[in-house]
């Protein structure tokens, strides 16, 4: 066999050993500093650059880190180019000592922080607004973003996006789904389902949003079973299944309050993990009279809302005093909405929610409500607008009232659940009952009449305590039983019940208590 000369080989040897041996090129670190000047090279804190747009204009490479001075203040809109790598992150933060820095948006319509089919970015520390003298301005401005990422790049999954320790507040624009605090979506949907675009590890934690329109925080992507009839309709060559999922998100720790519609808004995810925040005093807009809101953007909005969704987790969330407009449909604390399959809704509070504790849409199924608080929520405390085949359960939840009247609609299986009204409260069931009641207690007055549940319990299921009324998780101890309640052993043992109850507590000898805290086993 003829082979190469040895001289080739050698030369090729050398120079392989040659191009291992390049360095790779270090990661840069940029400075803007609003004293400082755009024709500095930016790489040290004494040699900063000055505006947004010399930095707009760097291509940042992966491992690269922008940085803004604590305590500075810019005008205008920060478009970053670049992405980053696995590893390799491209990180957007401050330095210095001092209070947040602060993109100033403006009046323009846009973000303050843009990204356009980029990833591997993460963005930590900074205060975005449009303007910090807001009472100088008008409150309605064009569709605004805090932070806007767009996939527009077919066939894309675009991962590793984090956003933590963020200042978002006072972006107020029309109510359309394309405007908000932390926005990730796939522009033109639902018409553009030739671009086959995803997001995947999304991190969005400890942030604090505060008066935004429409949603605090916002995943938008095509994907999910309940497209498919859109896809018919619009002769698409898809199928929903060909669509790309988003896919590992974790939204965790945040505050968000003064929303004028979601806080918390996703589409097309699966598996995500909504955990630990606060939202407070959402859907002020959307759904009143008078609101004016774009073409397809609906009127109804709840505070934490999946819409096509599989497998996600809503848990450890409060969440209080979300509005109903007189056009909302819904005004809940928690809407597992349209094609939502096996969400699992848990350890939660809802507390003097207009439109009630939680939506279970139309289409959806096999979707569980389990070990969650409801005080005072009100109109409609669970909303089912499918049917009882869907295969949703309710269970080991407590719904209590001490004012207004709630309707419980039945279209799912209720297991172990505490009602309890006080006082001039009222629940109320519709005239025909579709669901299942099994081992529930019912305390105080039903309007009409009173769920068929052949092992009802009547008795006051006997608290620790009043209801706190204020506070977050930590202050509903007194919603745990005494040793002598009614409650203790009288519940339906349930396969697949999570383990433990509310508080934390083992649920696993097989005689359950009802309600959402489950007392130590009795001795003998």
């Amino acid at each position: 066999m003829v082979g190469y000369p040895r001289w080739a080989v050698r030369v090729a040897f050398f120079i392989f050993l040659a191009a291992s041996a390049r360095p790779v090129a270090a990661a840069a670190t940029y400075h803007v500093d609003p004293a400082g000047d755009d024709d500095h090279a930016g790489t040290s804190p004494e040699k900063p650059w000055k505006t947004l747009e010399r930095a707009s204009r760097q291509t940042l490479a992966p491992g690269d880190r922008l940085l803004f001075k604590a305590g500075g203040k810019w005008r205008g809109s920060l478009r970053p180019q670049g992405s980053g790598a696995d590893k390799q992150p491209i990180v957007i933060d401050r330095y210095g000592e001092g209070p947040l820095p602060i993109i100033e948006l403006g009046d323009q319509p846009g973000p303050a922080i843009g990204l356009a089919n980029q990833d591997w970015i993460e963005i930590y520390r900074l205060e975005l607004t449009p303007d910090t003298n807001p009472s100088d301005k008008p409150k309605r401005r064009p569709p605004q973003q805090g932070v806007l990422v767009e996939g527009r790049a077919g066939g894309k999954l675009m991962r590793h996006i984090y956003v933590q320790e963020c200042s978002i507040h006072g972006f107020r624009g029309e109510l359309g789904y394309n405007a908000g605090g932390i926005v990730l979506v796939v522009p033109g949907w639902p018409a553009a389902f030739a671009d086959k675009v995803g997001f995947d590890d999304i991190f969005l934690a400890n942030n604090t949003i505060v008066d935004i329109d429409r949603c605090g925080i916002l995943i938008w992507t095509p994907a999910g079973q309940g497209f498919e009839r859109l896809l018919t309709e619009r002769k698409s060559p898809l199928k929903w299944n060909q669509l790309l999922a988003t896919t590992f998100v974790l939204i965790k720790g945040n505050t968000l309050e003064d929303i004028g519609g979601e806080g918390i808004l996703l589409l097309g995810c699966t598996k995500p993990v909504v955990e630990r925040n606060t939202v407070t005093r959402c859907a002020l807009e959307v759904g009143q009279p008078g609101a004016s809101a774009p073409r397809g953007a609906s009127p109804a909005a709840s505070a934490i809302t999946l819409h096509s969704c599989t497998d996600a987790t809503v848990q450890h969330n409060v969440v209080a005093e979300t509005a109903r407009g007189r056009l909302n449909a819904t005004g809940c604390a928690f809407a597992c909405d349209l094609n939502c399959a096996n969400t699992l809704i848990q350890y939660n509070l809802g507390r003097g929610n207009e439109g009630g504790f939680v939506h279970l849409g139309a289409s959806g199924k096999a979707n569980v409500v389990r070990y969650n608080i409801s005080e005072n929520n009100l109109h409609e405390v669970v909303q089912t607008a499918g049917r009882a085949a869907d295969g949703h359960l309710v269970y080991n939840n407590v719904f209590y009232l001490d004012r207004g009247k709630a309707m419980v609609y039945d279209r799912a299986n209720f297991a172990n659940n505490i009602f309890a009204a006080v006082g001039d409260a009222r629940f109320k069931a519709p005239p025909r009952e579709e669901g299942q009641f099994r081992n529930n207690c019912f305390f105080g007055p039903w309007e009409g009449r009173l769920p068929n549940d052949p092992n009802k319990v009547t008795a006051a299921p006997m608290f620790v305590g009043p209801p706190a009324r204020t506070g977050g998780l930590d202050a509903l101890k007194t919603y745990q039983l005494l040793p002598a309640s009614p409650c203790r052993n009288a519940g339906l043992a349930l396969p697949n019940n999570g383990g433990k109850d509310f508080f934390g507590g083992v649920v696993n000898d097989g005689k359950p208590d009802i309600g959402v805290h489950e007392l130590p086993p009795l001795k003998g």
